[in-house]
């Protein structure tokens, strides 16, 4: 996964990490990649895998769990409220 930030004085996205994420067969558009402010956690799916990605204070990408569903037909989000 890549992480992108805009450069302020030329409006350009540049791209600024590389993150490791677990993947596994075809990606399908029903679940997007969701960030949850409050627990600053990152929701990524990738084939049969949802992985979850917390980011600390420096904005260091951690993984904390990467769950294998065996399948790739997958839809969802996670809760706001992460339960």
């Amino acid at each position: 996964m890549h992480v992108y930030e805009m450069n302020i004085t030329n409006k350009q996205n540049i791209k600024t990490k590389d993150i490791s994420v677990i993947r596994g067969g075809n990606c399908r558009f029903f679940f997007p990649q969701q960030y949850i402010h409050s627990k600053f956690l990152l929701v990524n799916k990738n084939g049969y895998y949802v992985n979850l990605i917390w980011i600390n204070k420096n904005g260091d990408f951690i993984s904390l769990q990467s769950i294998d569903f065996g399948t790739s037909d997958l839809y969802g989000q996670m809760s706001e409220d992460s339960i």
